[in-house]
This record gives structure tokens, C-alpha cells and sequence, in this order.
């Protein structure tokens, strides 16, 4: 049969404009009007999109209707003309931006907490990516001194945008 191809493609907030634009999205999601529809590199893409989020702090960033089928008016993908249009339309909800309340770290015996501290690639106040995140469990993992590391977040009770680092040794 005829290959599909992508039909209109919009990329939404829940709050309106995304903080992306719309080309770059494209990109990362590897639709372009017009050009064939691969649906597995969509689906990576989804997950590149949601990354790119991640790393402005927005940790749980989801899509709306992400996994609902083909056959309900609410999939990301909707087809049409015989399957040979896939439309698109992608609703972010990137929920809120998180900022390091502190660190606290658990399970030390002998190291000093000290250390720990200074190999976090992060600060109080700093905005928390997934990308800093995964740069200081990496650290404290190559300085060899402990038998496993574990990076947990914890919501900060006074403060909904703030999160508290658990790091488990």
C-alpha cells in the first residue's frame, strides 16, 4: 500500500506556547509535513522530547494521552485518508520546574559527608536536570569509594518547587 505521511503536526502546552520551538521539536520528534511517518522514530522521539524537558528542570514532564491507541479521538497520532495522513498533536504538560532545596546523604562510615557534597554537580537553588543528576551519581560512582550509589529526589514540605537529594552510599 501507499506509505503515510504526516499530515499537521502541533505541539502544545497544557498553558499554551511550548517552551520549544516548533522546529527543533520536529526534529527531535523526526516528522516533517508532507514526508514519510515512521512510528518508531516517533516514539523515540517522544522520548528525546521529554529528555530535553528533563533537562530544563521540568523532571516530570509528561504527555497528555501518551499510549492512548490509534482508535480514540484522543491519541497523539490520528490518521486519516485511509491511513495514508497520520496527524499529530502533542500536548506537553511539563509540570513544575525543580530547584535543589539540599543534599542529604545516607549510609556513610568512614568518608566524611564533606566529600560527597563537593562531587554533587549540583547546588542549593539550582534548577535540578536530569542531566546533573546523572553527572554526580557518575562522580561519586568513579571516585571508587563506595560499593554503590544512589540518587533518590524528595519533595521539600515547605516548598512545592524544591527538592531534596537522597543520596544513598
Amino acid at each position: 500500500g501507499e506509505q503515510t505521511r504526516v499530515g499537521d503536526v502541533k505541539i502544545l502546552e497544557g498553558q499554551g506556547q511550548a517552551q520549544i520551538s516548533t522546529e527543533p521539536a520536529l526534529s527531535m520528534l523526526g516528522v516533517h509535513p508532507g514526508e514519510p511517518f515512521n512510528i518508531f522514530a516517533f516514539n523515540e522521539g517522544i522520548e528525546q522530547l521529554k529528555s530535553w524537558y528533563r533537562n530544563l528542570g521540568y523532571l516530570e514532564v509528561a504527555i497528555l494521552h501518551e499510549g492512548t491507541s490509534g482508535d480514540s479521538s484522543e491519541a497523539i497520532v490520528q490518521y486519516r485518508e485511509e491511513n495514508r495522513i497520520a496527524d499529530i498533536r502533542i500536548v506537553l504538560q511539563p509540570g513544575i520546574q525543580f530547584k535543589l532545596a539540599g543534599v542529604r546523604v545516607n549510609g556513610l562510615q568512614k568518608t566524611h559527608e564533606s566529600v560527597v557534597i563537593r562531587e554533587m554537580a549540583l547546588s542549593p537553588g539550582q534548577v535540578l536536570t536530569e542531566g546533573l543528576l546523572s553527572e554526580s551519581e557518575s562522580k561519586l560512582r568513579k571516585l571508587g569509594l563506595f560499593s554503590s550509589v544512589q540518587i533518590r529526589m524528595e519533595a521539600d514540605p515547605d516548598r512545592k518547587d524544591h527538592r531534596w537529594i537522597e543520596v544513598e552510599v
